[in-house]
């Protein structure tokens, strides 16, 4: 009930339960009919108070372990502060590298799965670190590594396949029109046109 007050008043917050929801569905789904696999995960495998309570991380986590498939959560950032050294000495190597960093970020962190590495997944110098949870089926993360680095294209370290996730997964204009229109004619809504209402409330328009 606090929940759905909330929502009403914070559109940013609804929006995070909304794709959080949608996410981890998508997420249970896949561990359940692949095996053998790699899935990657965008951000940090940690639980969130927006998740239903049948279809948490666990609960993907768990089933991937059943299907035999490795997880990976990958961040492109840290706020950890203490974690920058030990990107700048990954930097500087010239091949794949990783630094386990469980005990440092289970400190400051709390709730997070799996095993916690540093990862330059590229061979040059100068490429993105990132941040890897990993939950292996086999508990061998190095393996689970060396699987995704022959198995994607990387770019700067970066997985091709992640990358191009980021990119179909946004909603074009046409389908936010559609979907505005299916809950308007379900649900008895009206679709409120914010730019004519900014206009008609200041009574001049911006560009």
């Amino acid at each position: 009930h606090n929940l759905g007050n909330l929502l009403l008043v914070d559109s940013i917050i609804a929006k995070r339960l909304i794709r959080i929801r949608l996410e981890r569905s998508i997420q249970l789904v896949l561990t359940s009919r692949l095996s053998n696999s790699i899935i990657l995960i965008d951000g940090a495998l940690r639980p969130s108070v927006f998740e239903d309570y049948n279809c948490t991380i666990n609960r993907v986590i768990e089933m991937s372990t059943l299907s035999n498939n490795d997880i990976i959560g990958l961040s492109k950032n840290t706020n950890m502060t203490i974690l920058i050294q030990f990107e700048n000495l990954l930097k500087i190597l010239p091949y794949s590298a990783c630094q386990d960093t469980s005990s440092v970020i289970k400190s400051l962190a709390r709730n997070m799965l799996g095993n916690n590495l540093l990862v330059k997944l590229g061979k040059n110098e100068n490429e993105y670190v990132l941040r890897a949870d990993i939950c292996s089926a086999n508990g061998n993360d190095l393996e689970c590594l060396g699987r995704l680095i022959g198995n994607d294209i990387l770019s700067r370290s970066y997985p091709e396949s992640l990358r191009i996730a980021h990119h179909i997964s946004t909603f074009t204009n046409t389908e936010v029109s559609s979907l505005k229109g299916f809950i308007s004619k379900s649900y008895g809504t009206e679709v409120v046109d914010q730019a004519a209402t900014r206009r008609n409330i200041l009574g001049v328009s911006f560009v």
